[in-house]
């Protein structure tokens, strides 16, 4: 026992740390992370699967598994880790970079937020806890907090007073206050029929995160002296849409963009393997 206990006493903090279970969310955040793969795969540049079935993938796999007894769990400090998750699904789906703004990803996946997800998903439960007499807390009263740390899924969560998909754009538009994008709605963005590398870099642009010689040289992927275009000219994030190799007689906008016309789908199909 006194062995035990020495040895015990000598491990070094991480050791102890490994020994530890993981929590709930930290399990739910590695069963995304390894269903995220999966839909990675389907981004292949010369097979990969259009991008309507790369949303409904990482709805199907990923977002189902994240809100799995979310009413439970979603006011725990560890919930954020999930979103990790999540977020990288939502990066894999619209093809934004790393850097890119979680902001500008989900309204253009059209897909909400997972706090908001899972807040609505607490409020049907809710609703459900209240109406429903077959539910297994139905007629059940909260009890008095003792402890301030304890969130009771009865306390904190309001019955649902709207459609589901009209709570979820309202609280989303709350989240995104006082900018919110006109027309918030879980409708992906114009272009979601096209093909996955034109989609990609559709979103690359419509972001302003691109792989330009001046991000390059920004994140240390290259020297200062490399940051010109096959034009000659510094090419910037701006410069993508008015290059001259385009042979555009109008520069392309941030409207062109957004509505996804001929005129960016031939700017996304030039830059695609580039950026």
């Amino acid at each position: 026992m006194g062995h035990s206990i020495r040895g015990r006493a000598a491990m070094s903090k991480a050791e102890l740390l490994l020994h530890q279970p993981p929590n709930h969310c930290q399990q739910t955040k590695l069963k995304i992370s390894s269903r995220n793969n999966l839909v990675k795969k389907l981004t292949s540049t010369s097979w990969g699967a259009k991008p309507h079935v790369l949303r409904t993938s990482a709805l199907a796999l990923s977002f189902s598994a994240a809100e799995y007894a979310a009413p439970v769990w979603k006011n725990s400090s560890h919930a954020k880790e999930v979103d990790i998750a999540l977020n990288e699904a939502g990066r894999i789906v619209s093809g934004c970079m790393q850097p890119t703004p979680l902001v500008k990803i989900y309204p253009i996946l059209g897909i909400a937020p997972p706090p908001v997800r899972r807040t609505v998903a607490a409020e049907i439960e809710r609703t459900k806890q209240i109406n429903d007499h077959r539910h297994l807390m139905s007629n059940q009263t909260p009890g008095n907090i003792r402890l301030m740390s304890r969130k009771s899924f009865l306390h904190t969560t309001n019955p649902l007073l709207c459609p589901p998909q009209e709570r979820k754009v309202q609280l989303w538009n709350e989240s995104l206050q006082p900018d919110p994008p006109p027309d918030l709605n879980e409708n992906p963005s114009t272009g979601f029929d096209l093909p996955y590398t034109t989609w990609r870099s559709l979103n690359r642009l419509r972001t302003g995160v691109s792989r330009c010689r001046v991000n390059l040289v920004r994140w240390g992927y290259t020297v200062e002296e490399d940051d010109k275009c096959d034009c000659g000219e510094i090419q910037t994030h701006n410069h993508l849409l008015n290059c001259s190799r385009l042979e555009l007689e109008e520069p392309c906008t941030q409207e062109d963009l957004m509505q996804a016309n001929p005129k960016a789908i031939h700017v996304a199909n030039f830059w695609k393997f580039k950026i």
